[in-house]
Parts: C-alpha cells; structure tokens; sequence
C-alpha cells in the first residue's frame, strides 16, 4: 500500500472540506489513483459524494470500498474511525448511510 503525505493531506483536506464536498471529492479522486486499495479513499469519496447528493458516484465508492474491506459497515466505521466532534461524525455516518453502506 502506497501513502504519501500528498495523499495524507488530500484525504483530511476532503474531510475538513466536508463543507464543500465538490472539493473534496476532488482530493479523495486524486488519492485514489496512488492508493487503490486503501479503504480511506473510498470511505472519504463515499461520505462526500453522499454529502454532495451525488449518489450514483457515492455508492460506486461504497462498491470499491467493499471490495477492498469487504466486513467494513457503518458500525466499523463509527467504532474505528472515531471523530473529535461526535456530530461531525454522525454527518458523515450519514452521507455513508445515503450511499448504501450497510448499517450492521
């Protein structure tokens, strides 16, 4: 698995950018090129695009996200991605939701 700091900071420049998910559907694309199989790609692509109602594309994440952590839920998710801000977390639980990742 390849992680450089460029695509450290795109993936938590995407969630920071929650807000302005178009931007941040942009960084979590550039990151996926260098790391295909890293879940926090998709985990951020997904969690955008369902912030940005763009769902086809969220749900083709959530597809890729499967199959490179086939068990991950939003259970998984809330327990081993644990935010600061617990109504930031439960946002972006709920773009993932949108998206098609399964609860249980």
């Amino acid at each position: 698995m390849k992680v450089s700091k460029e695509n450290i900071v795109g993936l938590v420049t995407a969630v920071e950018l929650f807000t302005d998910s178009d931007e941040g559907i942009e960084w979590a694309g550039r990151s996926e090129g260098e790391n295909p199989d890293w879940p926090g790609v998709y985990r951020v692509l997904a969690a955008n695009c369902g912030q940005a109602g763009r769902l086809e594309e969220g749900r083709a994440a959530v597809a890729e996200l499967k199959r490179v952590a086939p068990d991950i839920t939003v259970e998984t998710t809330r327990v081993q991605m644990p935010f600061e801000n617990p109504a930031d977390q439960e946002r972006s639980l709920e773009c993932l939701r949108k998206v098609g990742l399964p609860e249980h």
